[in-house]
């Protein structure tokens, strides 16, 4: 059996047609900071022609990816992806390749004969969000402070586009908040009350829940950041 498996490898390697592999650009935007998936056979080639989002979000292996079926974006990143080889004939290696592939599998097979088989464990599921643990390191809430919804509290980070850095912000359970700078020293500290963040420094932004993350809005100027939870 093992010999008219060889034969018929040698003769499937000299016999594979070339292969015309697709190609081609899509944009796949991950609306609201969700994760979302488009699919399109990729043939295991993409890159990332052009981010369309702000900020500097997409980040390979972090906020987009890719298999063979698909290619998917996270965090609110928003790009134009090339996927697919390039157009024209696979080369003579990739022939002799898909042949070994295949032969090898079929050996492998006969091989195993009456074997038992492992089941093939199943695709990972997209990533799922969890509440964190409450950060540590914050002052008492002032008075006046009321605790904060579950989905506020935590840590959370930012690109802060004005100052070219990650800034991290922390929401205890009873209502402290502390905004802190790439180095990690403290930028400012204030309190929740009533859906604001009301910081020592007099002003006041509204604080809402957005999708993995929360979105922090200045009411002054209009300004709108988006934290993603750590």
């Amino acid at each position: 059996m093992i010999r008219s498996l060889l034969i018929a490898t040698i003769a499937l390697s000299m016999a594979v047609p070339p292969v015309f592999a697709a190609t081609g650009r899509i944009t796949c935007s991950s609306n609201g900071y969700r994760y979302t998936a488009c699919s399109v056979d990729t043939d295991n080639r993409v890159r990332m022609v052009r981010e369309i989002s702000t900020g500097n979000l997409c980040r390979e292996g972090r906020s987009w990816g890719y298999d063979n079926n698909r290619i998917w974006v996270d965090k609110g990143c928003r790009a134009e992806f090339e996927f697919g080889r390039g157009g024209g004939n696979r080369s003579s290696n990739d022939v002799a390749v898909a042949a070994g592939i295949i032969g090898a599998l079929a050996l492998g097979a006969a091989i195993a004969g009456s074997q038992n088989q492992q089941p093939i464990a199943p695709p990972p599921p997209p990533p799922q969000y969890y509440a964190a643990p409450p950060p540590v390191g914050l002052p008492p809430p002032p008075t006046g402070a009321i605790p904060p919804p579950n989905w506020a509290v935590g840590s959370f980070q930012a690109w802060d586009a004005d100052h070219g850095e990650t800034v991290q912000l922390l929401i205890g359970p009873r209502g402290s908040i502390v905004l802190r700078d790439e180095m990690g020293v403290m930028a400012s500290e204030g309190y929740y009350r009533d859906g604001f963040v009301h910081w020592n420094n007099g002003r006041r932004w509204w604080l809402g829940r957005e999708g993995p993350g929360v979105m922090l809005g200045d009411i002054d100027s209009s300004k709108r950041y988006f934290f993603t939870r750590t």
